[in-house]
């Protein structure tokens, strides 16, 4: 259970072989969801989401939104009614069945009946706050009390959580967990590399709220985290610590495959940056390729949006994000698996999304830089691509590929406006098109 950074399935059919999950527990905990998904009387549960009001303040929305539909059509009638959003949740059908420990894991030899209960590992005794079910409603309360068990880190099965999430946001910003298997805290996990790190922001989190926000500022102002990947006085640190275990420079990192393509939108100026709605469809091309399907957007810039709006499916995805490693999630993925190939680079200087953006970045350089000179619309460039201003020998290069440009459209005989958008578009190309655009350095 990734929850808890531990796999236990192959407690299904025998006692762990590494952890501490013996085959009763696996079943324990099993038994905490057959309300929801009874193996006995197995229903398909037709809700998956909830209001996030209460269901007082729900009602009360809904009744007001139905007097003034009811109300004479005015034109500001939409613009009075309010809403609320929704949680997607499990819902439990029915009753719950009995659960049996399934001998050597096969459904048709069921063996003694089991209670729901946390693994015995993690269980705390009663007078502590144990884990202890009570029916809440019209359900049964198991779910409930498992996540009572999670959220306080004064429990075992809490603390281990906090642990395990603080360690998922290190990995987030230094590329890799203080315990790198981050979905493996067992016995057969890697240690961690600075356990008394790890415990001490683990217990910063739980001082300051478990708020996401103080944790990540906690670390992003880090002078580890500040560090460069480039580093010229290495070679002792490179004898003594090769694998940058102690994190004497920054791991140079590509960029999630979602970054990318945000990335090359917000800097052509292209992005659309509202939120929510409905996603972005995508259309499978009978040469195999995934694009966005242009002809049913929900609205005209949904093409625009942030990859986290685009439809994601567990193996289909779009073409542009699986080129960058965009995961196929047939079971969960803790670490993702970045690969330099020579698809990535062909995709970033042929791809008609790439070409699209290079020609929207160009006319954002244009359009903040009118009438500007070659040397200025080359440091405006650099200023939205890399954050920076170029060095004289990258100035330099880069008018003699101005140059180079502007001859050729020139013996090609076209207008001198469309020479000089021509000559523009390929430097922005090529911005999108450096390491640096797409690794953190």
């Amino acid at each position: 259970n990734n929850l808890y950074s531990l796999t236990v399935q192959c407690a299904k059919c025998h006692n762990h072989k590494y952890e501490a999950i013996s085959q009763v527990d696996y079943y324990r905990w099993l038994a905490n969801f057959s309300p929801v998904f009874n193996p006995q009387r197995w229903v398909t549960s037709t809700e998956h989401q909830i209001a996030d009001d209460s269901k007082k303040d729900k009602e009360a929305i809904d009744r007001r939104n139905a007097q003034i539909e009811a109300e004479p059509a005015e034109d500001e009638r939409e613009s009075q009614k309010r809403t609320y959003g929704t949680i997607q949740a499990a819902v439990e059908q029915s009753p719950p069945s009995a659960t049996y420990l399934l001998r050597r894991g096969d459904v048709t030899k069921p063996g003694v009946e089991v209670q729901p209960a946390l693994f015995s590992v993690l269980a705390e005794p009663p007078a502590a706050g144990g884990f202890d079910y009570q029916p809440q409603g019209a359900t049964s309360g198991r779910r409930l009390a498992i996540a009572i068990q999670v959220t306080n880190p004064e429990t075992v099965a809490g603390s281990l959580v906090v642990r395990v999430f603080v360690n998922r946001v290190w990995q987030e910003l230094f590329g890799k967990g203080i315990v790198e298997t981050s979905d493996n805290f067992g016995v057969s996990g890697s240690r961690p590399t600075h356990p008394q790190l790890l415990d001490w922001l683990a217990a910063e989190f739980v001082e300051n709220g478990t708020q996401l926000k103080p944790l990540i500022k906690l670390m992003a102002s880090s002078s580890v985290y500040r560090q460069t990947s480039i580093r010229k006085d290495i070679a002792t640190a490179k004898q003594r610590d090769p694998a940058n275990l102690l994190l004497w420079k920054a791991r140079l990192r590509r960029l999630p495959s979602e970054y990318v393509r945000d990335r090359t939108l917000a800097v052509s100026g292209e992005l659309d940056r509202s939120v929510g709605g409905p996603p972005t469809p995508l259309l499978a091309k009978p040469n195999g390729k995934i694009v966005v399907d242009m002809e049913s957007l929900p609205t005209p810039t949904s093409h625009l949006r942030r990859s986290i709006y685009v439809l994601n499916r567990r193996n289909y995805h779009l073409s542009f994000l699986t080129t960058f490693d965009q995961p196929f999630l047939t079971t969960n993925c803790t670490v993702r698996k970045p690969s330099a190939v020579v698809t990535q680079a062909l995709t970033m200087m042929n791809d008609e999304f790439v070409l699209e953006q290079a020609r929207a970045f160009a006319e954002r350089v244009a359009s903040e830089m009118p009438a500007a000179s070659a040397e200025a619309q080359i440091t405006k460039a650099f200023q939205i691509a890399l954050c920076r201003d170029p060095s004289d020998t990258e100035s330099r290069t880069c008018l003699e590929l101005v140059k180079r440009e502007t001859e050729q459209y020139q013996e090609a005989k076209l207008p001198a406006d469309v020479v000089g958008r021509k000559t523009l578009v390929h430097l922005c190309h090529l911005l999108l098109n450096t390491n640096e655009f797409l690794y953190i350095q």
